[in-house]
């Protein structure tokens, strides 16, 4: 069984727009990926479009959405990057 993160249900992580303070990463965002940002992370964060997209040679990836994460935290940043990298 699968806990609540308070987190996530109390409040509204996943802003509209980005903030200049916050820290783009660039690895793509991924069902997988965006699912794990709300259950591992508790910091805002917002999805970042990526232009040109389709130009690269990643869209292969049926998962990927052309969208990368920016995250408020730093340290949350790095984190993501580890992980999904």
């Amino acid at each position: 069984m699968t806990e609540l993160n308070v987190y996530t249900w109390f409040s509204n992580r996943e802003l509209n727009y980005i903030p200049a303070h916050f820290v783009v990463v660039d690895t793509l965002i991924t069902q997988e990926s965006k699912q794990w940002i709300l259950e591992k992370l508790t910091g805002r964060f917002c999805l970042v479009e990526i232009p040109n997209y389709t130009d690269l040679n990643i869209a292969s990836n049926p998962w990927a959405f052309g969208y990368s994460p920016a995250f408020e935290n730093p340290q949350e940043a790095t984190y993501f990057q580890l992980m999904w990298n």
